[in-house]
C-alpha cells in the first residue's frame, strides 16, 4: 500500500488494466478481490496494473503491478462425443472383436502415466477409466423388451483404452471354436450406458453417455423342403 503525508494522505485507488473483468480493487483501501469466475483452463495467471492517486494539487499518482497465478482444481467432468455412440456388429462376430472404440474427453485430467512397480507389474495412473453402469435394456428383432438379462452377458469393457469388444461365448464348443457371444434370438438392438471416470480428481469425476449396439441378423438357416 502507498501511503503520503499531511492533506495528501488521502489515496484513491483503482485498476489501469489486467483484470479482465475477474477482480477489482476497494477504492479506499486498496484491497484487491475477486468479482468473477476463474478458470485455470482459459486464462491461469493475471498481471494487473495497479494506480494508486493522492489527494494533493496537482495530484500525484504511483503504480504497481500485481501478479496472480490461479491454482488448478479439477472442476470439469468427463465427456463423451457424441453423448449417443451407435455401432452394429454381425451375429457370428468372433470373440475379442472390437464393436465401438468409446470416445471421451476431460479437458482437465491428468495425462496418462504408465509406470512398473517393484515386482514389475504394471501400474496406470491418470486419464479415463470406463465402465458399464445401469441403466442397460435391449430390445428384441421385433422391437419388444427384452426380458431377461443374457445379453448383458454380450460384450466386454476395457476400462482404459475404452473398446467394446464381443465377449467369448459361455458354451464349450462355441468357445473353442472362437464364436463370440452374441445371440440375435435373445436381443436385437441393445442400449447400454457407459461412464468415463476422471480417477486423478479429488473426489473422483464422472460423465455419462450411452452406446448403442445393433446386432445384424446372420442367414445361417438353409432352406428345407416340407414333406406332406
Amino acid at each position: 500500500m502507498l501511503t503520503s503525508a499531511g492533506a495528501n494522505a488521502e489515496i484513491r485507488y483503482r485498476i489501469q488494466k489486467g483484470a479482465h473483468d475477474a477482480f477489482e480493487v476497494d477504492a479506499e483501501t486498496g484491497v484487491v478481490t475477486v468479482s468473477g469466475p476463474l478458470d485455470f483452463d482459459r486464462r491461469s495467471s493475471y498481471d494487473i496494473r495497479l494506480v494508486a492517486v493522492d489527494g494533493g494539487v496537482p495530484a500525484l499518482s504511483g503504480t504497481a503491478t500485481l501478479t496472480v497465478s490461479v491454482m488448478n482444481k479439477n472442476d470439469k467432468v468427463p465427456t463423451f462425443l457424441p453423448s449417443t455412440q451407435r455401432a452394429h456388429v454381425s451375429e457370428d462376430a468372433p470373440a475379442g472383436r472390437v464393436v465401438l472404440h468409446l470416445n471421451a474427453t476431460d479437458a482437465d485430467a491428468a495425462p496418462v502415466v504408465v509406470s512398473k512397480d517393484e515386482e514389475g507389474a504394471e501400474q496406470r495412473t491418470g486419464g479415463l477409466a470406463f465402465s458399464l453402469v445401469q441403466p442397460v435394456y435391449a430390445v428384441d428383432a421385433d422391437g419388444a423388451p427384452v426380458r431377461t438379462d443374457e445379453f448383458l452377458s454380450f460384450f466386454r469393457l476395457d476400462e482404459f483404452t475404452g473398446e467394446l469388444s464381443v465377449a467369448p461365448s459361455s458354451s464349450s464348443s462355441s468357445t473353442a471354436s472362437g464364436r463370440g457371444a452374441l445371440n440375435r434370438a435373445a436381443a436385437a438392438v441393445i442400449t447400454l450406458t457407459v461412464a468415463a471416470t476422471d480417477l486423478s480428481a479429488d473426489p473422483p469425476q464422472h460423465g455419462y453417455g450411452t452406446a448403442v449396439i445393433t446386432i445384424v441378423d446372420v442367414n445361417d438357416f438353409p432352406p428345407e423342403f416340407a414333406v406332406s
